[in-house]
């Protein structure tokens, strides 16, 4: 029966019984992110030349030290040939300083012998002569072996320079083989140092990034498992771990960096670009006491209302003219000022150059 008075009759509500279980349950969080690979890095000449050979293309596998391209060396080569040239004048320069020096010395001991006999047959002038031509000999002998340090150095560098001409790919690690993601320029192309060649990808672990917002960032964890969805598998899971959490949230959105790394060794997930995620932008504050004072600018720099004969449009549409020249900004109306004043093609009437069009377009309409 129904409540008293009211003459209804109660409907029966269907109840289904269950035994009493016990069951975990689980909180379920789902975020949008993007995929990125583990690292990737752009190969990009040290020095400058015309890219003479590209030894890889996009979706190649390489390795570490593998060649990527190749730079036309000729000049560089001519640089190094320069080099050993000016290091084999250097050597012959300290053989010569070194043959000087040694008929210095030997002509130092003679007089020297000479001058210490008794009775004396050098003198002291011949002496200090002697002495003087063997000090230059050997400062020029130690000025040669350093123009021949230089020289060698100056070698090496034009080796160095001459090996950049080769472009090679190399990582830290030096492990599984990584991937050409995109390349950027053709063969024959005129590159300048670090001009960028081609991308370089290691996918073979994928990671997922996403942001968490303030709410959720006190329940994850490092080492906690994941499932990542992607819509080019739809219904199928990938696993994950949850391997960095960003310590800070951002001030604009309060939201947290979380990045989840998902084995990748078949390559079936693919990097999606990171230009695709849209990041809340911060919102504009209001400033009013700014909005109160460019009103009050640009009403102080409305133009005075133009002289009109009686009867011109110009002259009773004037409260128009000067309500729209006060929302614009005063260096618009001290341009104005500063023009040549124009007269309305009807009436004749001065007006200012920048609204003569409008005054023309009133008196049009409406005859004076």
């Amino acid at each position: 029966k129904g409540p008293p008075g009211t003459g209804r009759a109660r409907m029966a509500v269907a109840v289904e019984l269950a035994p009493v279980r016990q069951m975990t349950i689980r909180e379920v969080g789902r975020f949008t992110g993007t995929l990125s690979p583990r690292s990737q890095f752009i190969e990009a000449p040290r020095v400058a030349g015309r890219l003479e050979k590209l030894a890889v293309n996009v979706g190649d596998k390489i390795s570490a030290g593998q060649l990527i391209a190749k730079l036309d060396d000729d000049e560089y080569v001519q640089q190094v040939e320069q080099a050993k040239a000016e290091l084999a004048v250097a050597h012959a320069s300290v053989a010569e300083c070194k043959s000087s020096l040694e008929v210095a010395k030997n002509e130092l001991e003679r007089v020297e012998k000479l001058w210490k006999s008794e009775p004396k047959v050098a003198s002291d002038s011949e002496m200090d002569e002697v002495r003087a031509r063997h000090a230059a000999c050997e400062a020029k002998h130690n000025v040669a072996l350093a123009e021949v340090a230089r020289r060698e150095a100056a070698l090496k560098a034009a080796g160095v320079r001459l090996s950049y001409t080769e472009i090679r790919a190399a990582w830290s690690d030096g492990g599984a083989p990584r991937v050409v993601g995109q390349r950027f320029v053709d063969e024959g192309a005129m590159l300048v140092p670090n001009a960028p060649i081609v991308l370089i990808l290691d996918n073979s672990t994928m990671t997922a990034l996403i942001d968490v917002i303030e709410r959720d960032y006190p329940k994850l964890k490092l080492g906690q498992a994941a499932k990542v969805e992607t819509d080019a598998f739809p219904g199928e899971t990938f696993s994950g771990t949850v391997v960095r959490i960003a310590p800070l949230l951002k001030e604009t959105s309060r939201q947290a960096r979380v990045e989840i790394e998902i084995p990748n060794q078949d390559g079936r997930l693919k990097p999606a670009p990171r230009n695709r995620y849209r990041r809340p932008r911060p919102a504009r504050r209001c400033d009013w006491r700014r909005r109160r004072r460019a009103t009050a600018r640009s009403s102080a720099s409305s133009p005075p209302p133009a002289p009109a004969r009686a009867g011109c449009a110009t002259s009773s549409r004037s409260a128009v003219v000067r309500a729209a020249w006060s929302s614009t900004r005063a260096t618009r109306w001290r341009t104005a000022r500063t023009s040549p004043t124009s007269r309305c093609s009807r009436c004749s009437a001065p007006t200012s150059a920048l609204w003569t069009a409008t005054a023309t377009r009133w008196c049009a309409t409406r005859s004076p």
